[in-house]
């Protein structure tokens, strides 16, 4: 932060190679940015088939969110369960909107 550099957190603690859907997360990672009066730019990949040479890796786009600010009025708890909300609405809303393509199908445990 005081080197004006941005901090990159994953707040899904795992990252899933082409994994088409948002997965829920706490909001524990939000605390960072509540302390500090930091914005949250949200990032979603959105995996598309390509049209041509169907066999390589899907196509990839990145969409990001607009800066999402801690509430300074409200207590740090409700501030990041808020920023959290913010942020997996927007992640949710931008897969549903413009889909993904399933390059690589994950199972969930509870589905064996």
């Amino acid at each position: 932060m005081q080197e004006k550099a941005a901090v990159f957190i994953y707040p899904e603690a795992h990252i899933w190679p082409y994994c088409n859907f948002v997965r829920s997360f706490p909001d524990k990672s939000f605390s960072y940015p509540c302390r500090t009066g930091s914005p949250v730019v949200a990032a979603v990949t959105v995996y598309r088939q390509r049209r041509v040479f169907k066999k390589l890796h899907p196509n990839i786009t990145v969409y990001l969110s607009e800066p999402f600010y801690p509430d300074p009025s409200l207590p740090e708890k409700q501030a990041r369960k808020k920023l959290r909300d913010q942020a997996y609405e927007f992640m949710s809303r931008t897969a549903k909107e413009h889909g993904s393509y399933e390059y690589v199908k994950y199972i969930m445990a509870s589905e064996l």
